[in-house]
């Protein structure tokens, strides 16, 4: 299960259930509007929620063996996935297509973190969605 706890009341939690192991990494888009959450099982997946109504929106079910690392992109259209089984996802939050699936080369080792690229800044050094 995933808890969510209120700020300003710690005794206000909702539990997100919806995996049958125990829950291995979380991540949080950047405008708060999905949680996905990845677990440990053999048959490993990945939940995404809809913070606002508290409901699975998606489940992916791709990797085997665990899930490792999961960050979604600055504009909340894309969520990577990279599992115990060396594999890296990219899937499309507004179709939950796959759009990417590739094997990482063995060579790098064991993928503990990853997240997107940089953004072009402009002369105010600001992001742009470049």
């Amino acid at each position: 299960s995933v808890v969510l706890r209120a700020f300003a009341d710690p005794h206000e939690q909702t539990f997100l259930r919806g995996h049958a192991a125990p829950v291995t990494c979380v991540a949080l888009s950047s405008r708060g509007t999905f949680i996905a959450s990845g677990d440990s099982g053999t048959d490993s997946d990945v939940v995404v929620w809809d913070v606002e109504t508290r409901r699975e929106l998606w489940r992916f079910t791709e990797h085997d063996g665990g899930i490792r690392v999961l960050d979604f992109s600055h504009d909340e259209r894309l969520l990577l996935v990279i599992g115990c089984d060396n594999r890296l996802s990219v899937f499309d939050m507004k179709t939950s297509m796959m759009v990417a699936n590739t094997e990482l080369p063995r060579a790098i080792g064991v993928v503990t973190c990853a997240t997107w690229g940089g953004f072009v800044k402009d002369v105010k050094r600001r992001d742009t969605d470049r």
